[in-house]
């Protein structure tokens, strides 16, 4: 297996990650119950983040993959911010929100939440953007430089 080929391989995992992660954390939003594993308020937690930050040094040389930070960090912001605004209280449970306690915080925190929605949502979108333009460039680079990349 080629460098490039781990390399895109990774990628594609890694992507595959953030996608199953965004999806969880929409869930949470509509009510679901989402494990604390399943849905990292740290951007160094989620499976995306932990790969991000063990990247080989090599790839911090490509402009496009340092560029997925900046928007890998705003959306778990906005994530824990959506996050206290639905369990603001420390007791309630997925079942108090259910029936209706939790329903009264989020009716309290409805802007919160939209407006956080929507930054999660436009730095997911950066996100996959980055991590296009990435693969794409990697696509496109030699197996001979992307050797001297790890040499």
């Amino acid at each position: 297996m080629s460098d490039k080929h781990q390399i895109l391989k990774a990628l594609r995992s890694a992507k595959r990650g953030h996608i199953a992660w965004v999806g969880r954390a929409d869930l949470l939003m509509k009510g679901y119950p989402v494990t604390d594993d399943q849905a990292p308020l740290s951007h160094a937690e989620c499976n995306f983040g932990i790969w991000y930050l063990e990247s080989s040094s090599a790839l911090r040389e490509f402009p496009a993959f340092t560029a997925i930070d900046a928007p890998h960090q705003q959306l778990h912001e906005a994530y824990r911010n959506i996050f206290k605004a639905l369990f603001e209280e420390k007791n309630i449970s997925m079942f108090q929100r259910l029936i209706g306690k939790g329903a009264a915080i989020e009716k309290k925190n409805e802007q919160i939440i939209k407006e956080n929605k929507a930054k999660l949502d436009a730095a997911s979108k950066q996100v996959l953007e980055r991590l296009e333009e990435f693969e794409q460039q990697i696509i496109e680079m030699p197996d001979a430089e992307i050797a001297k990349l790890f040499a």
